[in-house]
């Protein structure tokens, strides 16, 4: 039994008990634990759909460790690439500056 579903068990028997604050407050709670993993999920999607790097699984339990290790492979290499690509840039609009200010010199 999950957490979201002992929550539910919970509120269940708090019904039985009479003890309606109790029982809303259970049912809160599962339902909070059902949204934050719907968010997290989503979440991965999403982050999944923006490197373009792999396909997100919709239960947590049917992913392969050994794809999420490839995954995060192939995304830490689009951003090593794209700081890389980065550096570059700055050191040519670095070289370029100092091109130019060598010709204003000689003007």
């Amino acid at each position: 039994m999950n957490i979201t579903e002992s929550h539910i068990a919970q509120a269940i028997q708090y019904a039985k008990e009479g003890n309606p604050n109790d029982m809303q407050d259970s049912i809160g709670v599962a339902l909070m634990n059902k949204i934050g993993d719907a968010v997290d999920l989503k979440k991965i999607s999403m982050a999944g759909d923006l490197f373009d790097s792999y396909d997100i699984e919709e239960e947590y339990e049917d992913v392969d460790e050994g794809a999420i290790g490839d995954a995060v492979a192939r995304v830490g290499s689009s951003v090593r690439g794209a700081l890389d690509r980065r550096a570059e840039a700055q050191k040519k609009k670095k070289d370029l500056e100092h091109v130019r200010n060598i010709a204003r010199k000689y003007r």
